[in-house]
């Protein structure tokens, strides 16, 4: 039985990854949030651009964003541009919220088009001096398979927050956060551990920094930073470097959820859980209970007043953190009826209950995580 619901979790997740959520084997991309379960942390441009001042459309827009509604935030974000005139240089910061919930919905090359459409209005001169647009032009290049030319786009915008290092507060903290991140992510997929670590390391720094760590993003920066570096050192054969990253990850984890990308992080964090408990103590056959054995014991019946399982160690508290993560993403989910959300929480909620050898648990995951999968 335990081995016939792991399959359905494998076929769940599957189905998750094209909901843009949960994809194990997403690649190493990090511009939306289809890549929570992989190694690399979706990221976020839309609270580092300022309002566009184009009516109600613009602020719905954003809101879509934070509901992780990115069809109905490009939808809209077309109709500003639309409404704008050719030359307006604002079109820019159009075209890069635009490229984002395109990359956030899968369509790529279409993501790639409206950020350079947006460049390109009123002349692309300063595009090429702007951090976000690049950030944003190397998150496309990653999604297009071209690490090369999104490693060139960021050590430029590296050496343009270089050169305004007299630059405080929090927008400039955020976006030096978010170039490092991205920094670590691209070096981390040339093959280049070290100077991802160094970028990661950079980025927790600017966030600390000043006036940038009491902004209201930051807290979401830090986990996903922190998130990625376990990612890294876990890679590296390195579980206590892992959890320690994990550990300072989950220092805001307790905040409230309040938008769809905070939700995502904490699915991110939980894999990253799951995947350290299976370091300290690896489940090998999930038919085990046919010997009278518990995999892992874990707290899952805590909604229905069920006693939590006897037990301790490190494995079982990783799986316990993952639990707790996973549901706090499922609140959001329910309360924002946010599909992508619901399918992976709990998805991964099913995967942790096969693998405690609770079928009935996972059973009762699994049949409401495909529904919001389809």
């Amino acid at each position: 039985m335990a081995r016939m619901l792991l399959i359905c979790a494998l076929a769940l997740l599957a189905a998750t990854a094209g909901a843009g959520v949960a994809s194990g084997a997403a690649g190493m991309a990090s511009g939306g949030a289809a890549i929570v379960a992989s190694a690399v942390v979706p990221v976020s441009t839309t609270a580092l651009i300022p309002p566009l001042a184009e009516g109600d459309d613009s602020a719905a827009a954003s809101e879509r964003f934070r509901m992780g509604d990115f069809r109905g935030a490009a939808a809209l974000l077309r109709d500003v541009a639309g409404r704008m005139a050719p030359a307006d240089p604002r079109r820019r910061a159009v075209g890069i919220r635009l490229s984002e919930a395109l990359q956030r919905i899968g369509y790529h090359p279409g993501a790639m088009a409206a950020l350079l459409d947006g460049a390109a209005a009123g002349g692309s001169a300063g595009a090429d001096e702007d951090p976000l647009f690049l950030a944003q032009l190397a998150e496309c290049h990653m999604s297009l398979g071209h690490p090369e030319e999104a490693l060139a786009a960021l050590e430029q915008a590296e050496a343009l927050m270089g050169e305004s290092a007299s630059e405080s507060g929090p927008a400039a903290a955020l976006i030096r956060a978010r170039i490092g991140n991205l920094l670590g992510n691209a070096r981390r997929v040339a093959g280049r551990p070290d100077a991802a670590a160094g970028a990661y390391a950079s980025a927790l720094a600017a966030l600390a920094d000043g006036a940038g760590a009491a902004a209201p993003q930051a807290a979401g920066w830090r986990m996903r930073i922190g998130i990625n570096l376990g990612r890294l050192r876990l890679a590296e054969g390195d579980a206590p470097a892992a959890a320690a990253a994990l550990s300072s990850a989950l220092a805001d984890a307790a905040a409230p959820v309040s938008d769809h990308d905070a939700a995502a992080d904490r699915v991110s964090a939980a894999l990253l859980a799951m995947d350290l408990a299976d370091a300290a103590a690896p489940v090998s056959d999930h038919d085990a209970a046919a010997d009278g054995v518990s995999a892992a014991p874990l707290p899952m019946d805590r909604a229905d007043a069920a006693p939590a399982s006897a037990g301790g160690g490190a494995a079982e508290s990783l799986r316990e953190t993952a639990w707790g993560l996973l549901e706090s993403a499922l609140r959001w989910g329910r309360e924002a009826e946010d599909a992508r959300i619901l399918s992976a929480a709990l998805g991964w909620m099913g995967a942790l209950a096969a693998a405690a050898d609770r079928p009935e648990v996972a059973l009762a995951r699994f049949r409401p995580a495909i529904f919001h999968a389809r």
